[in-house]
Protein backbone atom coordinates (compact mmCIF):
# COMPACT_ATOMS: atom_id res chain seq x y z
CA UNK A 1 0.00 0.00 0.00
CA UNK A 2 1.50 3.49 -0.68
CA UNK A 3 0.36 4.91 2.47
CA UNK A 4 3.50 3.06 3.84
CA UNK A 5 5.80 4.01 1.33
CA UNK A 6 4.65 7.68 2.05
CA UNK A 7 5.14 7.24 5.63
CA UNK A 8 8.29 5.55 5.42
CA UNK A 9 9.75 8.57 3.59
CA UNK A 10 8.20 10.98 5.45
CA UNK A 11 9.90 9.76 8.52
CA UNK A 12 13.39 9.67 6.66
CA UNK A 13 12.55 12.88 5.74
CA UNK A 14 12.06 14.17 9.10
CA UNK A 15 15.27 11.86 9.87
CA UNK A 16 17.37 13.64 7.42
CA UNK A 17 16.43 17.48 9.19
CA UNK A 18 17.77 15.90 12.84
CA UNK A 19 20.16 13.03 11.86
CA UNK A 20 18.41 10.76 14.71
CA UNK A 21 15.54 10.84 16.65
CA UNK A 22 13.76 9.42 19.39
CA UNK A 23 10.59 7.26 17.97
CA UNK A 24 8.25 9.14 20.34
CA UNK A 25 9.29 12.53 18.94
CA UNK A 26 9.01 11.02 14.93
CA UNK A 27 5.31 10.14 16.09
CA UNK A 28 4.44 13.31 16.83
CA UNK A 29 6.02 15.22 14.55
CA UNK A 30 4.42 13.04 11.90
CA UNK A 31 1.32 13.45 13.28
CA UNK A 32 1.27 16.97 13.32
CA UNK A 33 2.32 16.92 10.04
CA UNK A 34 -0.10 14.70 8.72
CA UNK A 35 -2.91 17.62 11.05
CA UNK A 36 -1.20 19.95 9.23
CA UNK A 37 -1.42 19.03 5.49
CA UNK A 38 -5.41 18.05 6.53
CA UNK A 39 -6.08 21.43 6.93
CA UNK A 40 -4.29 23.46 4.30
CA UNK A 41 -4.97 20.93 1.61
CA UNK A 42 -7.41 18.31 2.33
CA UNK A 43 -5.70 15.55 2.66
CA UNK A 44 -3.15 13.66 5.57
CA UNK A 45 0.37 12.90 3.81
CA UNK A 46 0.50 9.31 5.34
CA UNK A 47 -3.39 8.64 5.60
CA UNK A 48 -2.65 7.21 8.87
CA UNK A 49 -5.46 5.64 11.71
CA UNK A 50 -4.73 7.81 14.77
CA UNK A 51 -5.54 6.68 18.43
CA UNK A 52 -5.78 8.77 21.72
CA UNK A 53 -2.98 6.76 23.73
CA UNK A 54 -1.49 7.51 26.97
CA UNK A 55 1.24 9.42 25.45
CA UNK A 56 -0.97 11.71 22.98
CA UNK A 57 -2.18 10.71 19.57
CA UNK A 58 -0.40 8.00 17.78
CA UNK A 59 -0.62 6.82 13.65
CA UNK A 60 -0.83 3.57 14.01
CA UNK A 61 0.95 3.38 10.41
CA UNK A 62 3.51 5.23 11.21
CA UNK A 63 3.88 3.12 14.61
CA UNK A 64 4.29 0.05 12.84
CA UNK A 65 6.94 1.61 10.50
CA UNK A 66 8.75 2.72 13.58
CA UNK A 67 9.25 -0.70 14.89
CA UNK A 68 9.80 -2.57 11.46
CA UNK A 69 6.79 -4.72 12.71
CA UNK A 70 6.25 -7.54 9.99
CA UNK A 71 2.97 -8.25 11.76
CA UNK A 72 1.08 -5.08 9.66
CA UNK A 73 4.06 -4.24 6.56
CA UNK A 74 4.06 -6.60 3.87
CA UNK A 75 7.43 -7.82 3.00
CA UNK A 76 8.03 -4.70 0.20
CA UNK A 77 7.08 -2.34 2.95
CA UNK A 78 9.64 -3.70 5.41
CA UNK A 79 12.50 -4.09 3.06
CA UNK A 80 12.08 -0.32 1.90
CA UNK A 81 11.82 0.58 5.18
CA UNK A 82 15.09 -1.13 6.09
CA UNK A 83 16.95 0.38 3.46
CA UNK A 84 16.09 4.23 4.62
CA UNK A 85 15.83 3.37 8.29
CA UNK A 86 17.91 1.66 10.86
CA UNK A 87 17.28 1.61 14.90
CA UNK A 88 20.38 2.60 16.41
CA UNK A 89 19.55 2.65 19.70
CA UNK A 90 16.22 1.09 21.97
CA UNK A 91 13.89 3.77 21.30
CA UNK A 92 15.80 5.82 18.29
CA UNK A 93 16.13 5.62 14.46
CA UNK A 94 18.06 7.25 12.12
CA UNK A 95 18.65 7.52 8.31
CA UNK A 96 20.37 4.25 6.77
CA UNK A 97 22.84 6.15 4.66
CA UNK A 98 23.45 9.84 4.05
CA UNK A 99 22.99 9.89 0.34
CA UNK A 100 19.78 12.02 -0.95
CA UNK A 101 16.70 10.03 -2.44
CA UNK A 102 14.15 10.73 -4.65
CA UNK A 103 11.03 11.20 -2.56
CA UNK A 104 8.45 9.52 -5.02
CA UNK A 105 5.44 9.17 -2.31
CA UNK A 106 5.61 12.37 -0.98
CA UNK A 107 4.23 15.39 -2.72
CA UNK A 108 5.82 18.75 -2.65
CA UNK A 109 2.89 20.05 -0.28
CA UNK A 110 3.77 17.22 1.92
CA UNK A 111 7.73 18.32 2.14
CA UNK A 112 6.54 21.72 3.12
CA UNK A 113 4.23 20.28 5.98
CA UNK A 114 7.34 18.55 7.08
CA UNK A 115 9.62 21.44 7.05
CA UNK A 116 6.79 23.50 8.55
CA UNK A 117 6.53 21.41 11.25
CA UNK A 118 10.04 20.67 11.93
CA UNK A 119 10.67 24.35 11.84
CA UNK A 120 7.81 24.87 14.53
CA UNK A 121 8.20 21.75 16.78
CA UNK A 122 11.73 20.00 16.10
CA UNK A 123 13.70 21.21 19.07
CA UNK A 124 11.22 20.21 21.43
CA UNK A 125 11.71 17.14 23.46
CA UNK A 126 9.09 14.09 23.04
CA UNK A 127 8.05 14.85 26.06
CA UNK A 128 7.15 18.04 25.45
CA UNK A 129 5.07 17.10 22.11
CA UNK A 130 3.46 14.37 23.40
CA UNK A 131 2.36 17.21 26.93
CA UNK A 132 1.38 19.19 23.26
CA UNK A 133 -0.41 16.92 21.74
CA UNK A 134 -2.42 16.51 25.07
CA UNK A 135 -3.51 19.78 25.03
CA UNK A 136 -5.36 19.25 21.65
CA UNK A 137 -9.51 18.89 21.58
CA UNK A 138 -9.13 15.37 19.58
CA UNK A 139 -6.84 13.71 22.43
CA UNK A 140 -8.66 15.08 25.00
CA UNK A 141 -11.73 13.90 23.63
CA UNK A 142 -10.82 10.66 24.57
CA UNK A 143 -8.79 11.38 28.11
CA UNK A 144 -11.66 10.24 30.56
CA UNK A 145 -11.36 6.60 28.86
CA UNK A 146 -7.75 6.32 28.63
CA UNK A 147 -7.76 7.73 32.63
CA UNK A 148 -10.18 4.88 33.26
CA UNK A 149 -8.14 2.06 31.59
CA UNK A 150 -8.70 1.94 28.13
CA UNK A 151 -5.06 1.24 26.17
CA UNK A 152 -6.09 3.29 23.05
CA UNK A 153 -9.20 5.10 21.65
CA UNK A 154 -9.89 5.85 17.73
CA UNK A 155 -10.07 9.48 16.76
CA UNK A 156 -12.53 10.16 14.48
CA UNK A 157 -11.31 12.22 11.02
CA UNK A 158 -13.38 15.04 11.62
CA UNK A 159 -11.94 15.82 14.96
CA UNK A 160 -8.35 16.61 13.10
CA UNK A 161 -10.21 20.02 11.82
CA UNK A 162 -10.68 21.52 15.35
CA UNK A 163 -8.30 24.48 15.61
CA UNK A 164 -7.60 24.16 19.02
CA UNK A 165 -4.44 26.04 18.74
CA UNK A 166 -3.81 28.47 16.37
CA UNK A 167 0.26 27.09 16.26
CA UNK A 168 -0.55 26.30 12.70
CA UNK A 169 -2.05 29.93 11.39
CA UNK A 170 -4.90 28.82 9.13
CA UNK A 171 -8.07 30.46 8.88
CA UNK A 172 -10.92 28.93 9.75
CA UNK A 173 -13.04 29.56 6.09
CA UNK A 174 -9.74 27.58 4.61
CA UNK A 175 -10.29 25.08 6.54
CA UNK A 176 -13.65 24.55 6.03
CA UNK A 177 -12.78 24.18 2.42
CA UNK A 178 -9.85 21.83 3.14
CA UNK A 179 -12.58 19.88 4.77
CA UNK A 180 -14.90 19.83 2.19
CA UNK A 181 -12.44 18.73 -0.26
CA UNK A 182 -11.31 15.54 1.91
CA UNK A 183 -15.05 14.58 2.22
CA UNK A 184 -15.19 15.18 -1.30
CA UNK A 185 -17.74 18.08 -1.23
CA UNK A 186 -15.60 20.45 -2.91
Amino acid sequence: MAEAFAAIEAIHYVLTKSGKEEKLKIVKLIYLADKYHLLRWGRTITNDDYYAMEHGTVGSLTLNVLCFDDLYLSTDELEFALRLLKKVGKHELSTKNEMAIDYEYLSETDKEAIDFIYKIFGNYDKYWLRDYTHRLSEWQKHEESLNAGSKREKIDINDLFNLSNDDFNINPEHVEDAKAIYFGQY
